[in-house]
Formats: structure tokens, C-alpha cells, sequence
């Protein structure tokens, strides 16, 4: 289907130059898709480039000393239109003295005010070049791309970066972590906490007062009983006395009956004491003596598994922070997709990672020359877009693969490529001989 008029490119129709650096005088008409500009070195080939660039791009590409060295005066005649059909003339004078003259024309000959201003709304970027955009750094082909796209990445770049790299010092942190986690013997049939040795040793303490106690009970009992045998014998010897004086008698029945009281006191005494020895039970002083032997051994098992439990405790948060990093990751790679998407890049699966322009997730550097090519042709058009024209200076390396990718691009934008080739044996080709276009018989001849 045939695009609208004015929806179709601008191209480059024609040129036509006087005195400009090494051209003497060319009148050349262009055609659409590739045009090959051949012939020797210093004959004018790159010139007749400087004088399409002078005319559109104004006095920033003027060079020191751009007219040819043998005249006063040289000018540069552009025209642009469509489908063959002038719509634009933009014609550089340069005149003596520095000075030029800017003219630019409709398509029916009226002049057009802000001349300057008319081709740099036709082509508001100076770079015409792939060729030079494609040796150009990382840092500088990323820049071209976020102007010709309008789209930043960098800040989210940055964030990403940091973002990854702390991701990866987690990662370390986390396979550390879990190499000492395993390094750690977990002993099991351990109490959480740490033995108390203080606790044991003043539970060892009551346990010793306790056995003194019942030795002081059990040492009362025995005299009590002693009490009991000593009171029998003067019960005896009282007997005897009786017996024996009778004057006597008065005094020993009450010493009889004091007897028998305390016999009696006693006896009680030595029933309640009996009783107390009966329940006592001695505290086994071995079992707390062997707990405070294994405190130690048993203190540092708890240690070591607070330590591995600590241990497994970060490996949990670290798993966390690290999960957060790459859900931010994530967010921003979403984010940088969109707003890739809505740029409309000229090429898909083009995009840019930084000061890296990638093509399919890849570095661009990576691919073939080809498909390099493709992509920074594209991008230059779409850099230009009404005036969709590109050239290069140095297209003499370029095998005929890239020949054919510049030519199916040209085709699919609706483009024009203008490219300069050492030697004159290319098909087609325009010969630039003296500074002029050389005809059918001087390329015989030059042959």
C-alpha cells in the first residue's frame, strides 16, 4: 500500500556543488535505497558529503577552509522531496571572507523565512553516519539510543546494579551461613539453658546442712536413750538402798517417784526423737557432686545450640533480604520493559542496560556486522525521521552481505543510503574523478 504524501519521508533528490574542498563541479541526481559513491582517493568522494551536510546542517559543519584552495567563492545546492518531486532547496553560498548565505526555497520557488530553522525541523540530529555511530563506544551508542527513544533508564539501572549487588553480597552471606550452620554439632538431650553452677552449688550446701541436722537429731536421740539406761540404774541402786535402809525409805520413794517421772519424760523424749530418726532420708550428695562435674560439658552443648540455632535464625533473614532484593530487581526490570515498550524503539528486542545497548538481551557489540548494520541504520532514521537519509565516508570494509542488509533496511524504511567505496569496480557506482562525476569514457580510461 502507498503511503500518504505527507506522511512519506523526505529524501535527498539531488546535489549539486561548486568549488567545495576538492569537488571542482558535480550536479548528481540520487535515487532511493543505496547509492554507491566510488572512485580514488583524493578525488573528491568525501566532499561531495561535506557538501550535503554544510547545506542541511549549517555553519556547525562547515570546516576551516571549505572552498577549494584554487577559487574565491563555491556553493552547495540541496534538494529534497518525494517520490522525485522537489518540495525543499536549500542552497549554501560561501563566499569570501567567511561569510555565507543561507537560502532555502518551496517547491515553487518562494523563500522560506528562518532558513536554518526549516532544515533543522527536517533534520534536527547532526549525525548522518552508522557506520561511525557502530565504532562509537558503549556509553556513547546508549546515549544516541535515549535520545532517538526518549526514554532514561539509567537511575533505574543504577537502583538495579545496586540492588544486584547487594543481592549477591546476601547471596555470599547466605551460602556462608549455611556452611557454618552445618560445621555446628547440634547435641541433642541437652537442657535450652545453660546448667546453673551456683544454683548447684547452693543446693549442695542446704543438702550438706541437711545431713548436720539429722546427725544433731540422731545424736540427741542416742542420749535420750542413754537417759533411759542411766535412770534404770538408780531405779536399781534406789532398790537396794530401800532394802537395805529402811530410814531411809521416806527419802528414797520420793527419789523413787522423781525416778519414775523422768523415766516417763524421758521415754516420751526418746519416742518423739525415735519418731523424727524414723522419716529422716539423707540427701544423696553424689547425683548433685556428678552435675556439678558435667556442668561445664553440659553448659557448652547449650552454647552450641543456641549458636547453630543463631545461626539458622540469619540464615532465615538473610534468605528474606535476599528474596526483597530480587522482588525489587524484578520491579524494576518490569518497569524498564514498559517503558521500553511504550519508546517504540526502531528495531525490536532493542533496548539499553546502562551505558549497554543490547539487542534481544544481548550486547549489541555481539552480533554480526549485519545486524549491527540493521539496527543503527533504523536507528539513524528514526533519529532524522522526515528527512530519512543516511551516509558514510568509510564503507570500503563492508562485504556484500552488508551491502545487501543496508539495501533490505533502506527498502523497509522507505530510507536512502549514500556510501563512499575506495575504487571505482562497483556496479552502479557514482565515480567521483577530479572533483567531478566521471563519465562512461574516463572510467574506461581510468580502467
Amino acid at each position: 500500500m502507498t503511503k500518504p504524501a505527507e506522511t512519506k519521508p523526505l529524501h535527498i533528490i539531488s546535489l549539486e556543488a561548486e568549488n567545495i574542498m576538492r569537488l571542482r563541479a558535480v550536479n548528481i541526481t540520487f535515487e532511493n535505497g543505496v547509492t554507491l559513491i566510488g572512485g580514488r582517493n583524493m578525488q573528491g568522494k568525501s566532499a561531495l558529503f561535506s557538501a550535503i551536510e554544510m547545506a542541511l546542517g549549517g555553519k556547525k559543519l562547515i570546516p576551516p577552509q571549505p572552498i577549494n584552495t584554487e577559487a574565491r567563492k563555491g556553493f552547495s545546492r540541496v534538494v529534497l522531496g518525494r517520490d522525485g518531486e522537489p518540495e525543499i532547496t536549500a542552497k549554501l553560498s560561501l563566499l569570501p571572507g567567511n561569510r555565507t548565505k543561507l537560502d532555502v526555497h518551496d517547491a515553487t520557488g518562494g523563500k522560506l523565512k528562518s532558513p536554518q530553522s526549516v532544515l533543522t525541523a527536517l533534520a534536527p540530529h547532526d549525525s548522518f553516519d552508522p557506520l561511525e555511530l557502530m565504532r562509537k563506544s558503549d556509553a556513547e551508542q546508549a546515549a544516541k539510543l535515549r535520545e532517538v527513544s526518549g526514554v532514561d533508564t539509567r537511575q533505574l539501572d543504577g537502583q538495579r546494579q545496586r540492588f544486584y549487588d547487594e543481592r549477591t553480597e546476601k547471596g555470599r552471606d547466605l551460602k556462608r551461613l549455611e556452611g557454618q550452620y552445618e560445621s555446628l554439632e547440634h547435641h541433642r538431650d541437652v537442657p535450652e539453658r545453660e546448667v546453673s553452677v551456683t544454683e548447684l552449688a547452693e543446693q549442695l550446701e542446704c543438702q550438706r546442712e541437711a545431713i548436720e541436722h539429722n546427725k544433731r537429731l540422731r545424736a540427741e536421740a542416742e542420749s535420750a536413750a542413754a537417759d533411759v539406761d542411766k535412770t534404770e540404774t538408780r531405779i536399781g541402786f534406789a532398790a537396794k538402798r530401800i532394802a537395805q535402809i529402811e530410814k531411809e525409805l521416806a527419802e528414797a520413794k520420793e527419789e523413787l517417784e522423781a525416778a519414775e517421772a523422768a523415766k516417763l519424760d524421758a521415754k516420751l523424749e526418746a519416742e518423739r526423737a525415735a519418731d523424727a530418726v524414723a522419716n529422716l532420708i539423707d540427701p544423696d550428695l553424689d547425683e548433685v557432686r556428678k552435675q556439678l562435674h558435667t556442668a561445664e560439658d553440659t553448659n557448652a552443648k547449650v552454647r552450641a545450640n543456641a549458636e547453630r540455632e543463631k545461626v539458622r535464625k540469619q540464615i532465615i533473614e538473610t534468605e528474606g533480604q535476599r528474596d526483597v532484593l530480587t522482588d525489587a530487581i524484578r520491579d524494576i526490570d518490569d518497569k524498564k520493559a514498559d517503558m521500553l515498550a511504550r519508546a517504540k524503539l526502531p528495531v525490536p528486542g532493542l533496548g539499553f542496560d546502562g551505558d549497554l545497548v543490547l539487542l534481544n538481551k544481548l550486547p549489541l557489540s555481539q552480533a554480526s556486522q549485519a545486524e549491527q548494520l540493521r539496527v543503527w541504520i533504523a536507528v539513524m532514521f528514526a533519529t532524522n525521521p522526515r528527512l530519512r537519509a543516511v551516509w558514510s565516508r568509510d564503507a570500503s570494509r563492508l562485504d556484500d552481505d552488508a551491502l545487501r542488509t543496508m539495501a533490505e533496511v533502506a527498502a523497509e524504511y522507505d530510507g536512502q543510503v549514500l556510501l563512499e567505496r575506495v575504487g571505482n569496480r562497483d556496479p552502479g557506482a557514482i565515480i567521483i574523478e577530479d572533483g567531478a562525476v566521471a563519465e562512461p569514457a574516463e572510467l574506461k580510461e581510468a580502467g
